[in-house]
């Protein structure tokens, strides 16, 4: 897996792993040792898992201490799977075709949900800053007068 992530996106790649720190050590040790530190590929643990770790380790994996992680905590998988416990109960007598074909559902409609989100925020963003840029550009315009 940690090939195919070079291979497809090259250098300077985060990779985020429940046990990023142990991980890193196992990747070092192996054949994708040189590759892993000649593209500089740097593994972190996802915030929730980060504070179980000792302070040490938190300070050398925990996102929110290693540059160019950002406000990212690496959980988006973690709040995926917990967002279909709600599943369990309506699908726990149908029959597997049902499960996986509300499982279907379930996921196409998630993600129909983000993309609205994601639009949503886009608009408001550039609304927002097409405004500030025409209050700049007036304020800018009347202090040249």
């Amino acid at each position: 897996m940690v090939n195919r992530i070079i291979n497809v996106f090259g250098a300077r790649v985060g990779i985020g792993y429940d046990i990023g720190c142990s991980f890193k050590k196992t990747v070092k040790n192996s054949s994708l040792g040189l590759s892993a530190h000649e593209n500089n590929i740097r593994f972190v643990v996802p915030s929730f898992h980060g504070y179980a770790h000792n302070r040490r380790c938190q300070l050398y994996h925990h996102p929110l201490y290693v540059t160019g992680f950002g406000l990212e905590d690496i959980e988006t998988c973690e709040r995926l799977f917990s967002s279909f416990n709600g599943l369990a109960p309506v699908t726990r007598y149908a029959s597997s075709f049902h499960r996986h074909q509300a499982i279907d559902i379930y996921a196409e409609q998630w993600d129909t949900d983000k993309y609205q989100e994601l639009c949503k925020y886009y608009y408001l963003y550039t609304s927002v800053s097409s405004q500030l840029l025409y209050l700049l550009t007036t304020y800018q315009q009347r202090r040249s007068y």
